[in-house]
């Protein structure tokens, strides 16, 4: 905005606040006003025709891709995975199950499809640009200029209501000074321009919109009719081919979407719960390594690290592995004995060096934690828990891996903290 428009629009200001609570008197066109709301209508329509053909050609060109990209992943997972020029030449126990030709088959049938699917539609979606999008884009920079010439129409006119207001207060007053006769002088004059300039401007607006706006119409409705009979064509398209397609057979369509997806579900599920408990197997394996380790490096390589598994009950989930390292006490002379047992702890420990403390010599209370799991005592001194059960913890470290010390039913034994959550 230059320089003198802002100053317009300072001046303008108090008239439109005025103009709204009612203080000044407003003029009023209906005939100019029924045709600003009529092309008001039709730039809306413009614009939203404008953005439902964008919205749409996206739409079908997404489908597409996805509908390519899809086959192309389907040939990709069906054709078998080899390490081996000959297949038939590697070991039978090393030899992998080959995938059914007639299932690569029609994968691949699938993937053709698609492409010619693809090639066939895209066309018809091209012509979607140049008889919807591009003429409507048009419209509406040619329909900006007419919002600012409507824009410049309603200035013109608070500039009129302005000044027009200004001198009746001046005219009504009983009685004037030189100065209010030197203001009536000067607002003759600037009232004589404003109403020039806005009647002009009026006039030329109902004259020159009515032509516009039949002309926009007139450019909207072919818009409108090829957008119809272009999507028309898109579904005809569409329908036809997933007719072929239909018809090879590659799909049972007398079977229901929902029926034929939970015939084809089980060896699918089976295959699913196998490749989940072989993920979940290496999780808790590579858990079990990291957590030796830490308490190795921790405590030295003088103690055995093996895992303990715990035996949990109810729950279904899978606890986090847990390492039993003994913070106290050293080895007998002799040296120390490995576990041979997995789920034994070492070094081995005498009972008096995990003896219990009397409860009245516990140690204060650190809070509560919650179990996360269920939880049973491996050897003497441990505390055994359910899940959801509220533990006392005396003494703890700055690690989950490490065994901390609680009070349960005034049971006081150790237990690993990764087994527990802070309430």
């Amino acid at each position: 905005m230059s320089w003198k428009g802002f100053k317009k629009a300072v001046e303008r200001l108090p008239s439109q606040m005025m103009s709204k609570v009612g203080r000044i008197e407003e003029t009023v066109d209906p005939e100019l006003k029924r045709l600003v709301d009529h092309f008001s209508q039709l730039e809306a329509a413009a614009i939203r025709l404008n953005a439902d053909a964008i919205k749409y050609r996206d739409s079908i060109v997404s489908l597409l891709d996805t509908q390519a990209s899809f086959g192309n992943s389907l040939v990709d997972l069906y054709n078998p995975i080899s390490d081996t020029l000959d297949p038939e030449a590697a070991p039978s126990s090393t030899r992998r199950p080959t995938t059914p030709k007639e299932k690569i088959q029609t994968a691949e049938f699938f993937r053709d499809f698609s492409e010619e699917l693809r090639n066939s539609v895209l066309p018809e979606v091209d012509m979607i640009d140049s008889r919807v999008v591009s003429p409507t884009r048009e419209l509406m920079d040619m329909n900006k200029h007419i919002r600012k010439l409507l824009v410049k129409c309603d200035h013109k006119r608070i500039d009129y209501d302005r000044h027009r207001d200004s001198m009746k207060k001046l005219r009504n007053k009983n009685t004037r000074s030189l100065d209010d006769e030197k203001k009536i002088y000067k607002l003759e004059g600037s009232l004589e321009q404003a109403s020039n300039e806005y009647f002009g401007i009026t006039d030329l607006v109902k004259r020159e919109l009515p032509v516009y706006t039949q002309l926009n119409t007139e450019l909207v409705k072919p818009c409108f009719h090829a957008f119809y009979f272009l999507q028309s064509s898109i579904f005809s398209l569409l329908y036809s081919h997933l007719h072929d397609l239909t018809s090879t057979g590659a799909v049972d369509m007398s079977v229901g979407v929902v029926a034929g997806y939970e015939a084809r579900r089980g060896p699918s599920d089976a295959l699913a719960e196998e490749m989940a408990n072989f993920v979940r197997a290496k999780m808790l394996a590579t858990s079990s390594v990291s957590s030796a380790l830490h308490a190795q490096n921790r405590y030295g390589s003088s103690y055995s690290t093996h895992p303990s598994s715990p035996q949990f009950g109810s729950s279904n989930e899978y606890p986090p592995p847990y390492s039993h390292v003994q913070d106290s006490g050293y080895p007998e002379a002799g040296g120390y004995q490995t576990a041979t047992n997995p789920y034994a702890r070492s070094p081995t420990m005498s009972s008096s060096s995990r003896s219990v403390p009397p409860a009245a010599s516990a140690p204060p209370s650190n809070g509560y934690v919650i179990a996360l799991y269920d939880f049973e005592a491996q050897s003497e001194g441990d505390l055994s828990f359910r899940k959801d059960d509220k533990i006392e913890v005396l003494e703890r470290t700055d690690s989950q891996n490490d065994w901390w010390q609680g009070r349960l039913h005034g049971v006081v034994g150790l237990f690993p903290g990764n087994y527990v959550a802070d309430l």
